[in-house]
């Protein structure tokens, strides 16, 4: 009996000490930027099984160990655990709050350095990035950046000689290399921006509690806490059922339009700044990027109004017709300044309401 008891009591305090380890089992992994933390909550399992009436305590199989960390990987877009670790929660923090388009832009630089970096040095280079070149080549827009950031520490390298003695090699350090970047001309922050056009807080919205005429929120603003915690309970666990198909539908339309054929996408890409096609964007190097537009097509006529006039009324294409694809209508540049400027009374334009 005394056993059996001394048993119980070193049973319940093992309990207790387990449920405590678990409720308290967070593990941080913070990627090389140091911009966003993963966070691991172990839940709670049943720490005890019952054997011939004497509790024995079981393995914490939900808490988070430095072994199990470096068994997983962790990404931005994700978090991908090992089985120690299947029965986690997992809660992404952005450092700074919400993940913004800088943010995105920072992660993309992060690996980029990383590709780079070939020690586990804080700084890259000039011999890292030129061999770096190899990685990507057929990659033009990837080579002529890594050709302009050679570039540029040849310019630092060379400016700072001449303020010393000594020859300064020390490498581009992370900050100094998105510095670099954050300068190339390019579409930013990707990945927020087609997020937003999932539009998913339209499918939150419809799953919450309603209000009435005047006031929407009104439902929301009634509950009480147990009720707030059952209703976000209840919305989290519908949006989580609806969020696969929601992504997969916006991955599909993402991918089509990336694989549209040729003349589609030209016309797509085109869209309201060329006529015919002859006009498709491409990457330039970091010096065009500073000559600004005027070395390519000159000075902006500082009267706004008559060279407007002019660019739409008469140039050599001002009568040639497209088609503009966001409203699907035929029209010329001469007749898109008639009809803002000084639309002729009873003519009848493309963009007439019908």
């Amino acid at each position: 009996h005394v056993i059996r008891q001394s048993a119980g009591s070193e049973s319940n305090s093992l309990r207790a000490e387990s449920e405590e380890r678990q409720s308290e089992a967070i593990a941080r992994q913070t990627d090389a930027v140091g911009q966003l933390e993963v966070v691991l909550v172990a839940r709670p399992e049943p720490a005890e099984s019952v054997t011939d009436g004497i509790s024995q305590p079981q393995p914490a199989i939900n808490e988070v160990t430095a072994a199990s960390l470096e068994s997983s990987s962790f990404s931005r877009a994700g978090v991908t655990v090992s089985d120690p670790l299947a029965n986690c929660g997992c809660i992404l923090q952005a450092g700074r709050g919400k993940f913004s388009e800088a943010e995105d832009d920072r992660d993309l630089f992060g690996d980029f350095f990383n590709q780079i970096r070939s020690t586990r040095s804080n700084s890259i280079s000039h011999a890292e990035i030129k061999s770096t070149v190899s990685k990507f080549k057929e990659n033009e827009e990837m080579i002529r950046v890594l050709e302009s950031l050679m570039l540029h520490m040849q310019r630092e390298t060379a400016k700072a000689s001449t303020n010393s003695s000594t020859r300064n090699d020390k490498g581009l350090n992370f900050e100094e290399f998105c510095e670099f970047l954050e300068k190339v001309p390019r579409v930013r922050g990707e990945r927020v921006c087609w997020a937003r056009t999932l539009r998913l807080e339209e499918e939150l919205a419809r799953l919450l509690e309603k209000g009435d005429l005047f006031d929407g929120l009104k439902g929301l603003k009634a509950m009480n806490e147990a009720e707030t915690t059952a209703h976000v309970q209840a919305v989290c666990g519908e949006f989580s059922k609806a969020l696969p198909g929601l992504l997969l539908e916006g991955l599909k339309k993402l991918k089509a339009a990336g694989t549209a054929a040729s003349s589609e996408a030209r016309d797509h890409v085109n869209t309201k700044f060329s006529l015919d096609g002859a006009f498709v964007g491409r990457f330039a190097t970091l010096d065009a990027f500073y000559k600004g537009p005027e070395a390519l097509i000159g000075v902006p006529n500082p009267k706004t109004e008559p060279g407007m006039r002019a660019e739409h009324c008469l140039r050599d294409n001002a009568r040639q017709e497209f088609t503009a694809s966001n409203y699907n209508i035929r029209t010329a540049p001469h007749l898109e300044w008639e009809f803002v400027v000084e639309p002729r009374e009873g003519f009848e334009y493309p963009h007439t309401p019908s």
